[in-house]
C-alpha cells in the first residue's frame, strides 16, 4: 500500500468496517489486536458518549478450524444441520479416513516417510494421488529423493507399469514459480475440484507451506508428528469430498526442537509432543486404525472431558506473547502521513508477538539496474545523493512485482549471494561469455569490480550496493589462516546485517535460482523469466521510465 493511501486505508479500518481474519489460528496476537480495537471503546474511542456514536464501529470475525475459540458466541454446525436434507455436509463429515501411527527415527525420518507413502500406494502400483507432509524443506527435499530411488527400483525389469510423477511444494519460492506450482498441481489433481487422472501415481511432497492457504486434496497421506492444529490441517487435506477411503501414516519420530533450546523449552516440547499423540490416540478405534473423520475430530473437541482439554492446548502450538494496545501508540500508528516519527515502533510485535523468528530478506532478479554504464567513482557525496534518488526514481517506477519475488531468511541469502560471487569470480570468463550469450542484455558478463545487488529498504529507497570483490571477502579459502578466517567472518557477519529486513534486488547474470524457484547456489544460469523482460508483467502505465532507466 503506497504512503498516500494509509490515511484512507486507516479512515476506512475504524468506521463501519467488518474485518473477516480467515486462519486466524496462524496469527493469534494479530486477532487478539483487533479483539481489543473492538472492545475497548472506553480507551480508544472518542471519549464522549455523544461523538462515539457518529461513526459506527469495528466487528471482527474470525474465522479457524482450529484455533482456539474466542469468547462471545460462536457459529458452528448444530445437530439441526445434520438432517436428512443435508445429506452432503453429513457425507463430508463423515468422511473415511482411516489413521495409524508409526515409531520412527529423526534421523532417518525422510525414508520412513517415503517407504510409508510408496506403502500406501502398493509400492507405486496403484494409481492414485499420495500426499507426504514433512517438518522442513530439506526433509522434503530428502523425501522426494527417496521416492525418486524407489521408483527407479520398480522400474527395473517391470513392464506396464503406471507412470510416476512427483511434486514438491515448499515456501521460499519466487512468486512466478509458485504460481506455476498451482498450474501443475491442478494438472496433478491435488487441487480441490480439479480433475484427477487416474492412469499414474503421483506424489506430492509440500512442507508447512501446503497446510494453509492452498485447497489441496489427495486419496492418502503420510506425515511426520507436529503439533495439534498442524495435524488437524493436515488431516483436512484428505479425502476431502468423501469419495472413497484415505488411510493416513502419522511417523512419530520424536519432538523436533532447534538446536539451540532452553531446557525449559524442550521439556515443554517434550510434553506436546506426547500429548499430540494422546489427542491422535483418543480417536475412536476402527478396523484398521483411529477414526480421523471431521466428525470424530469435531466431536473430540467439543465432547472432551476437562482433562483431554487441557491436553488439547498443551498439544497446540503456544501463542506469543505480545504486548498492548495504548491510545497513545494508536494515534502515533494513524498519522499516516509522517513518514518518520519517534514514538512509533515497529508494529510486528502488536501483529506476530514476541517470537524468536530469523530476520527476512526478498530477492529478485532483475535484466536492468540503475547503474550507470561507465560506472563513475561517486567519490564526492553529491554524486552519491544524486544516483540514490536515480535509483529511488526507478524502483518506483517499477516498483518489485510480486511475482518477482522470493523472502527467506537472512542467513541463507547472505550465504548463497557469497557463494554465488565466489563461483563468478573463479569461473573462466570466456565460460560464462558462452553461457549467457545472446541475453538481451549488453555488459552482462559481471568482472570482480562490477555492482551486482543493491539493496533496498522497506520504502524501496537506496541501501546500499554490493560488487563481487566486496562478497568475495566473505569467502574463506582453502588453507587460509585464522586471522584471513576472522576476516571473512566479519564481512559475513556485516554482509547478513546489512540485508536484514530488506529487499535485493540482483543482476540476472548472478544466477543462481533453480527451476523450482528456489535459491540454489550451484545454479549459473540465469533465470528462465525475468520480471522486466515480460510483457505482460505490467500493463503500459506501469512501464519502466525511461528517463529512469538512462
Amino acid at each position: 500500500m503506497s504512503r498516500k493511501m494509509r490515511p484512507y486505508h486507516a479512515g476506512f479500518l475504524g468506521a463501519d468496517t467488518l474485518i473477516v481474519l480467515d486462519e486466524a489460528h496462524l496469527i493469534p496476537p494479530f486477532e487478539r489486536l483487533l479483539e481489543s480495537i473492538e472492545n475497548s471503546a472506553d480507551s480508544l474511542a472518542a471519549r464522549d458518549g455523544k461523538d462515539r456514536t457518529l461513526v459506527p464501529a469495528l466487528h471482527l470475525l474470525s474465522l479457524s478450524a482450529t484455533g482456539l475459540e474466542r469468547q462471545g458466541e460462536v457459529f458452528r454446525l448444530a445437530e439441526e444441520d445434520l438432517g436428512e436434507h443435508t445429506s452432503l455436509t453429513r457425507h463430508r463429515l463423515n468422511t473415511v479416513k482411516s489413521l495409524t501411527i508409526i515409531n520412527g527415527e529423526v534421523k532417518n525420518l525422510p525414508k520412513y516417510l517415503a517407504e510409508a507413502a510408496w506403502d500406501l500406494t502398493e509400492s507405486g502400483m496403484c494409481p492414485l494421488r499420495c500426499l507426504v507432509y514433512c517438518n522442513s524443506r530439506d526433509q522434503a527435499k530428502e523425501t522426494r529423493d527417496e521416492l525418486t530411488k524407489l521408483g527407479r527400483r520398480r522400474a527395473k525389469g517391470a513392464n506396464n507399469l503406471p507412470e510416476m510423477k512427483t511434486e514438491l511444494f515448499i515456501g521460499a519460492r519466487r512468486g512466478h514459480e509458485r504460481e506455476s506450482a498451482a498450474d501443475r498441481l491442478r494438472e496433478l489433481g491435488f487441487l480441490a475440484g480439479s480433475e484427477s487422472k487416474g492412469d499414474s501415481v503421483r506424489f506430492l511432497v509440500a512442507t508447512s507451506a501446503g497446510e494453509v492457504g492452498v485447497d489441496l486434496d489427495a486419496d492418502h497421506m503420510a506425515c511426520d508428528l507436529v503439533a495439534w492444529d498442524r495435524m488437524v490441517q493436515r488431516l483436512g487435506r484428505v479425502n476431502r469430498r468423501g469419495d472413497g477411503s484415505a488411510r493416513i501414516t502419522v511417523i512419530d519420530a520424536g519432538p523436533f526442537a532447534p538446536k539451540t533450546v532452553s531446557a525449559t523449552e524442550m521439556r515443554r516440547i517434550e510434553m506436546a509432543h506426547r500429548q499430540v499423540r494422546t489427542l491422535l490416540e483418543a480417536l475412536p478405534e476402527i478396523e484398521d486404525g483411529h477414526d480421523a473423520s471431521p466428525r470424530a475430530i469435531h466431536d473430540l473437541k467439543q465432547q472432551a472431558e476437562p482433562d483431554l482439554r487441557a491436553v488439547m492446548e498443551q498439544a497446540t502450538t503456544p501463542v506469543p506473547l505480545r504486548p498492548a494496545l495504548t491510545r497513545a501508540l494508536l494515534d502515533a500508528w494513524s498519522m499516516t502521513s509522517l513518514k518518520m516519527h519517534a514514538g512509533r515502533p515497529e508494529v510486528a510485535p502488536w501483529l506476530r508477538g514476541w517470537v524468536d523468528d530469523k530476520p527476512q530478506t526478498v530477492v529478485l532478479w532483475r535484466a536492468h539496474l540503475p547503474i550507470p554504464a561507465p560506472l563513475p567513482e561517486l567519490e564526492n557525496k553529491r554524486e552519491r545523493r544524486d544516483w540514490h534518488k536515480d535509483i529511488a526514481a526507478y524502483f518506483e517506477a517499477t516498483p518489485p512485482h510480486v511475482s518477482e519475488q522470493l523472502e527467506t531468511e537472512t542467513h541463507l541469502v547472505a550465504d548463497w549471494l557469497v557463494a554465488r560471487a565466489k563461483d563468478l569470480i573463479e569461473q573462466p570468463e570466456a565460460e560464462f561469455k558462452a553461457q549467457n550469450d545472446g541475453r538481451p542484455c549488453s555488459n552482462d558478463v559481471p568482472f570482480p569490480e562490477d555492482i551486482v545487488a543493491i539493496a533496498l529498504n522497506r520504502e524501496s529507497e537506496f541501501a546500499q550496493a554490493f560488487t563481487l570483490r566486496e562478497l568475495f571477502n566473505a569467502v574463506v579459502q582453502k588453507g587460509a589462516s585464522e586471522e584471513e578466517k576472522k576476516r571473512a567472518k566479519k564481512f559475513m557477519d556485516r554482509l547478513k546485517h546489512s540485508l536484514m529486513s530488506k529487499t535485493l534486488v540482483v543482476r540476472y547474470t548472478v544466477g543462481g535460482l533453480d527451476e523450482t524457484g528456489t535459491l540454489k547456489s550451484k545454479v549459473s544460469a540465469a533465470p528462465a523469466w525475468l520480471g522486466d523482460l515480460d510483457e505482460r508483467w505490467e500493463p503500459e502505465a506501469r512501464k519502466p521510465d525511461q528517463r529512469a532507466i538512462q
